[in-house]
C-alpha cells in the first residue's frame, strides 16, 4: 500500500513539473496595461535582455519587466532573453492599444448613410454596438519558437463562443479569451483568426422574418449554418503573427510580410516590424465579386438568374462585381487618393448557365468614396465607404434591388497596418495591400459558403464585423 501511495504521489509531482514548464514555455511574457503604459512581463527568466521597436534597441539589461509608453493602436517589439552570454530565445510581441486610444468620429459618417440602401446601423442597435466594440478591441500576440500566444477581449454581447482559424483552418472553438498554438515552423508566417457571433434581439429577428416573409423566402429550406447568419452578427479579428528565428538578425530584423506564400526568398521582403520604405507608394485594393457562374436572382419578382464572376480569391483578377484601388504615399508627395472605382456589368439571365441574357447593366459608382483622416510623415489613413446597388429595377412599389454595401477604416503606419470595419454578408470580399515595388499581401478575405448566402445581401439583414492587423 505505501508502495502504490509513493508511486501515485511522485506520478503527481511529475505532472505538475510537466505542466509547470510546458505553461513556462508558452508563456514567454505576459502584458500588463494601463491608460499610459504596457509593461512587458518576462516569463523566461535570463541574466539580461534586450528589447528592439523596430530595429532600435530600446531597452537592454537585467530587469524582466519592462515598461513602454502606449502611443499608438498596434505597437511591435521583439524581446531577446540571454543566458551566459547567449540569446536563450526571441519572442515577437504585438500589444493592441485600442481599448486605451480615443476613436475619431467619421466626419463622412451621415453621407455614407445616406447612400446605403441597407442602413443596418438604424435598424439594428447591435451593429452599431459590435462595430465599436471591434475598434475598441484587438488580439495581443506573442510568438517564439515554442509557438503563438493569443489574447483577445470579449465582443459585447457575443455568444461567448470563439473558433479559432490558422490560415483558414479551424484549429478548436472554445469559451476561452485566450489559445496557444505550439505546432509552428520558426521563420513562417501565419495568418489567424477569432470568430464569435453576436445574436439579435427578438425585435431584430422579427425584422429579419419580416423581410423573409416579404421576399416570399421559405426559412425550412435553410441549412442550419445559412439560418445562423440571418440571425447572428458576425464579428472577427485576425492578426499576420510571425515565428522569429532564434538569431540576432531575427531579433533585429523580423522576417518580412508584405509578399506572397511562395515569394519569400525570391524578393527583398518588407517587415513588418522594421520600417516600411517611405519613398514607397502602396495601393489598397478592394474586389466584391460572386465566386459562382450564377446565382439565383434575389429578387422574387422577376426570377432567373444574376451571372457570377466564377473565380476565387485573386489579386490580378480582371472579373469583380466591383473594384476600388486608394493609392497611399508617405512622402514625394504625402498623399492618399483614390484612382479608381469601377463596378462590373450585371447580367440577368433566364437560365443557370447565363447563355440567354434578358438585361444588362452597369451601377452608379457614386456611393463609393473615402474619406481622409490621417496624413503625417509617421500616420496614414482613411475610412472607405461602398454601396453599390444591383443596377436593375423591379417595377413593383415597395421592392427594390439589394446594394453590396461595405465600410472600413485603415491606418498605416511606418511599421504598422491596421484595417477594421464592417460589410454584407455576400457576395465575397478581398482586401490587398500592394508596394510600387511588387510587393504584396493579402489583407482580408470573406467568402460564402453556399448560394443560399445571397439572400444576406438583402436590405436589413446584419453584417459581418472584422479588425486585422499587420
Amino acid at each position: 500500500m505505501k508502495k502504490i501511495i509513493f508511486y501515485f504521489s511522485v506520478l503527481i509531482a511529475v505532472c505538475l513539473v510537466s505542466q509547470h514548464a510546458y505553461a513556462s514555455n508558452e508563456q514567454g511574457i505576459s502584458i500588463r496595461k494601463n491608460s499610459t503604459y504596457a509593461t512587458i512581463v518576462a516569463k523566461e527568466k535570463g541574466d539580461y535582455y534586450k528589447l528592439y521597436d523596430n530595429d532600435k534597441l530600446v531597452y537592454e539589461g537585467k530587469k524582466d519587466e519592462i515598461k513602454v509608453k502606449i502611443k499608438d493602436e498596434i505597437q511591435k517589439y521583439n524581446l531577446g532573453v540571454y543566458k551566459s552570454n547567449k540569446l536563450k530565445k526571441v519572442i515577437a510581441i504585438k500589444i493592441d492599444n485600442s481599448s486605451y486610444l480615443e476613436p475619431k468620429q467619421s466626419k463622412s459618417y451621415m453621407k455614407s448613410k445616406a447612400f446605403s440602401s441597407n442602413n443596418e446601423n438604424e435598424l439594428y442597435p447591435e451593429q452599431e454596438i459590435v462595430d465599436n466594440s471591434i475598434n475598441q478591441n484587438g488580439l495581443d500576440t506573442h510568438s517564439s519558437s515554442d509557438g503563438v500566444r493569443l489574447k483577445w477581449g470579449k465582443i459585447q454581447g457575443d455568444n461567448g463562443v470563439y473558433s479559432i482559424y490558422r490560415d483558414n483552418k479551424l484549429l478548436k472553438k472554445t469559451k476561452s479569451k485566450t489559445y496557444f498554438d505550439s505546432n509552428v515552423t520558426p521563420g513562417k508566417n501565419y495568418t489567424y483568426k477569432v470568430e464569435t457571433n453576436v445574436p439579435l434581439s427578438k425585435k431584430s429577428q422579427n425584422k429579419v422574418n419580416e423581410l423573409l416573409a416579404k421576399r416570399k423566402i421559405n426559412k425550412s429550406k435553410l441549412s442550419k449554418s445559412e439560418k445562423s447568419k440571418l440571425y447572428n452578427i458576425s464579428a472577427e479579428f485576425s492578426s499576420i503573427v510571425e515565428i522569429p528565428k532564434l538569431t540576432e538578425d531575427s531579433l533585429k530584423s523580423p522576417l518580412g510580410l508584405l509578399i506572397s506564400k511562395g515569394e519569400q526568398g525570391k524578393s527583398k521582403a518588407l517587415s513588418t516590424k522594421a520600417s516600411f520604405p517611405k519613398n514607397d507608394a502602396y495601393s489598397i485594393i478592394y474586389n466584391t465579386f460572386i465566386p459562382y457562374k450564377s446565382v439565383k436572382d434575389p429578387n422574387f419578382i422577376k426570377g432567373g438568374y444574376l451571372k457570377g464572376d466564377n473565380r476565387g480569391f485573386n489579386i490580378n483578377a480582371t472579373s469583380s462585381r466591383t473594384h476600388s484601388v486608394v493609392n497611399l504615399q508617405f512622402q514625394n508627395p504625402l498623399s492618399i487618393w483614390m484612382p479608381t472605382k469601377k463596378i462590373g456589368r450585371s447580367y440577368r439571365c433566364s437560365d443557370a448557365a447565363c447563355k440567354k441574357v434578358i438585361e444588362s447593366a452597369v451601377a452608379s459608382n457614386k456611393a463609393i468614396f473615402i474619406d481622409v483622416t490621417d496624413t503625417s510623415s509617421k500616420k496614414l489613413g482613411f475610412k472607405f465607404y461602398h454601396s453599390a446597388k444591383i443596377p436593375f429595377n423591379t417595377n413593383f412599389p415597395g421592392v427594390s434591388y439589394p446594394s453590396i454595401d461595405s465600410n472600413w477604416k485603415l491606418t498605416m503606419t511606418n511599421s504598422t497596418l491596421v484595417i477594421s470595419g464592417s460589410h454584407d454578408k455576400a457576395p465575397n470580399h478581398e482586401i490587398y495591400l500592394a508596394s510600387m515595388g511588387g510587393q504584396k499581401r493579402q489583407l482580408y478575405t470573406f467568402f460564402v459558403t453556399s448560394p443560399n448566402d445571397f439572400i444576406n445581401l438583402l436590405e436589413i439583414m446584419p453584417r459581418k464585423s472584422f479588425k486585422n492587423t499587420l
